[in-house]
């Protein structure tokens, strides 16, 4: 069951990830026909009951962060821009200790434009989980949690990576953030009424 399609900077790879099975699919992509074909190692392998639902690649394309719908994580890989082949790394927990994860499902991932820094969105737990990025390794480590509005199914960091807005599916709001240019931590702003069932938010800027 894919979710989602994402080109690689180098406009070479497209990376499909699936929910179900546990996998991702790869393939070379073809910018001037459009057309695509599986690359030589055709799927990357997510960990198993994950649920791979969204991917980021980091701004330089050496590292890719999957959001995993179903274990309540995110999951770091390396990604070799010459095959377009993924290798998962690691994977970290979105959620707080102690929290029942049965009510919870990950939705979307976001990586700020310096890279130095990952966000996960929670429906359940209803909250924005924070990493920071080390630049060595491309692992993460947890920042903790900022709460959202009820079930933040999409959210996005703006073109500079000043501010985070995270839509409210149940709510019908949407909620800002200023990103700490330091720590990466993400302090609560105005929230914004739009209307029901917001699906999708999107950040952009506009020319001078």
């Amino acid at each position: 069951e894919p979710h989602s399609i994402l080109v690689d900077a180098s406009n070479q790879w497209m990376m499909v990830p699936h929910r179900t099975p546990d996998l991702i699919d790869q393939y070379a992509f073809d910018p001037t026909t459009g057309t695509v074909s599986p690359s030589a190692v055709p799927q990357a392998i997510a960990p198993a009951g994950a649920g791979p639902r969204h991917l980021v690649f980091d701004p330089d394309g050496s590292h890719a962060y999957v959001s995993n719908e179903f274990s309540d994580s995110v999951s770091v890989y390396a990604f070799d821009g010459g095959t377009g082949q993924l290798t998962h790394l690691a994977s970290e927990s979105t959620i707080p200790a102690g929290f029942d994860g049965t009510n919870n499902t990950c939705a979307d991932v976001h990586i700020t434009p310096d890279g130095r820094f990952v966000y996960v969105s929670n429906r359940g737990h209803d909250s924005l989980a924070m990493f920071a990025v080390d630049p060595g390794t491309g692992l993460l480590t947890s920042l903790g949690q900022v709460p959202t509005e009820p079930t933040p199914r999409e959210f996005e960091v703006s073109p500079r990576g000043r501010y985070v807005f995270a839509a409210g599916q149940d709510s019908g709001m949407v909620a800002s953030y200023v990103v700490d240019q330091r720590t990466g931590v993400l302090d609560p702003g105005p929230v914004y009424e739009v209307g029901a069932n917001p699906l999708w938010v999107l950040a952009i800027e506009l020319p001078p």
